[in-house]
């Protein structure tokens, strides 16, 4: 799968999560609402939230998920590229 899928993939899933989340709140009254936020400054994450303390809490830890499965897909990514690029190309075969 290229690069550019996974990236298509990861916008498509991010967009349905808030149409989802926002189609969960207008039957509810009593909605909570909060934003959380991740941004990684030479390998140390600084995350943020603002928003209901039990909102905010759910939403922190969703954004760590996240990181933590960024982080393994650079780490797969980046092996396969330098077993790739050791071992050369194969029958023209590029992956």
């Amino acid at each position: 799968m290229s690069l550019w899928r996974i990236g298509l993939i990861l916008i498509a899933l991010g967009l349905a999560a808030v149409l989802v989340a926002t189609a969960l709140s207008i039957g509810s009254g009593d909605g909570e609402t909060g934003f959380a936020g991740c941004v990684i400054i030479f390998f140390i994450p600084v995350c943020w939230g603002v928003g209901s303390p039990g909102v905010v809490e759910v939403l922190l830890l969703v954004i760590i998920a996240l990181l933590a499965v960024v982080v393994l897909l650079n780490i797969f990514l980046a092996t396969r590229v330098l077993k790739h690029s050791r071992q050369g190309p194969q029958d023209g075969v590029a992956w």
